[in-house]
């Protein structure tokens, strides 16, 4: 919210005209802020007190003057360069270890929780990270005991510190005419490599391609990685479409491996779930996150998918000479206004 907060006040002092709904927009999340300040656990530590406390002052005085946004700007940045020094586990950790309310300490987990995913974790992994190091069998012998402060301290280990992580997509070409072609383009932004290349993992794996696409990701969790690849590959699969005027040729495999600090980890994308977590919500959230998947759900379409691919096609545009520079734009602009391969402009010029 903070980081959004200095955004939108710089884009709305970086436009000279038409800035009306920004403003508006400002003071909305300026209003939502105040809100958080005011439940947020960090209000209480010495650290953090005294940018709440002057936060909270200054957006109620700009409330009613309106005359003190830049001191409002100055201060959220001074607070953002702040937590950014710190490491929040830790803070959540000081947090938990003085309070008693069940309330409190449900907020403090959600506000946790939040932070976390902003850092960049994934759902799924926190959810393996708790099943394997808080929700264990010794953990009701602690709560007897009245004492969990070791399972509290496991928390500083989510740091956000982020690891590299070798992804492998195993794929098939299904026609063999356009096998070579296939390999010319992945190869572009991934490392072709061949089962054989695996050896020390076969007991692990049934190595079943011929051909696996890898790359190395830096992330704060395996999950995040694969997401990752299978966004990047899927753009490959999309441009390889466009180019021979064919569809699904590339077929990726169900299962993508992963390679963390030596060890292979092999991950069923069908089951990675978002919703595991909803058992452990109370009624009235659980309700709520499920309406909202529901929702999310009906909303989806090919659409969405279409410009999350065009958006990364431009993003990795970069890395290419600039002819291919040029080239890639062009198929991103021509897909964005008529995502069909058929008779394209650009099957047309790959014939010239």
């Amino acid at each position: 919210m903070i980081e959004i907060c200095i955004d939108t006040y710089d884009e709305m002092h970086s436009t000279a005209i038409g800035t009306d709904k920004l403003e508006k927009s400002y003071r909305g999340l300026l209003n939502a802020l105040a809100f958080q300040l005011k439940k947020h656990p960090f209000r209480k530590l010495p650290i953090y007190r005294q940018d709440f406390e002057c936060l909270k002052v200054l957006i109620a005085n700009e409330q009613e003057t309106k005359l003190n946004p830049y001191e409002i700007h100055m201060c959220l940045k001074s607070l953002k360069r702040k937590l950014e020094k710190q490491n929040l586990s830790e803070c959540y950790v000081e947090c938990l270890q003085s309070e008693l309310s069940y309330q409190r300490v449900d907020d403090l987990i959600e506000a946790l929780v939040s932070d976390l995913l902003y850092k960049g974790y994934s759902l799924n992994y926190l959810y393996d990270w708790y099943v394997e190091n808080i929700r264990t069998e010794e953990l009701f012998l602690a709560i007897e005991a009245k004492d969990i402060s070791a399972y509290i301290m496991k928390l500083k280990n989510l740091n956000g510190d982020k690891k590299e992580y070798e992804i492998i997509v195993p794929y098939k070409v299904n026609n063999d005419s356009q096998k070579d072609m296939a390999i010319q383009l992945i190869s572009k932004n991934f490392l072709i490599k061949k089962k054989s290349d695996f050896s020390q993992y076969t007991s692990a794996w049934i190595w079943q391609e011929e051909v696996y696409a890898c790359k190395v990701y830096s992330a704060t969790d395996y999950f995040k990685a694969i997401k990752m690849a299978k966004k990047e590959f899927a753009t490959e699969c999309e441009l390889f479409a466009m180019w021979q005027g064919v569809e699904n040729v590339i077929r990726e495999n169900k299962n993508i491996g992963c390679i963390d600090d030596g060890k292979l980890i092999v991950i069923d994308v069908r089951k990675v779930d978002n919703t595991k977590l909803i058992s452990y919500f109370d009624k009235n959230r659980s309700e709520q996150l499920n309406n909202f998947i529901e929702l999310k759900d009906r909303m989806k379409n090919e659409d969405v998918d279409i410009l999350e691919r065009i958006l990364h096609t431009l993003h990795t545009a970069k890395t290419y000479n600039i002819q291919n520079r040029y080239l890639n734009f062009w198929s991103a602009l021509e897909y964005a206004i008529y995502p069909f391969t058929r008779n394209s402009i650009i099957e047309k010029a790959s014939r010239l």
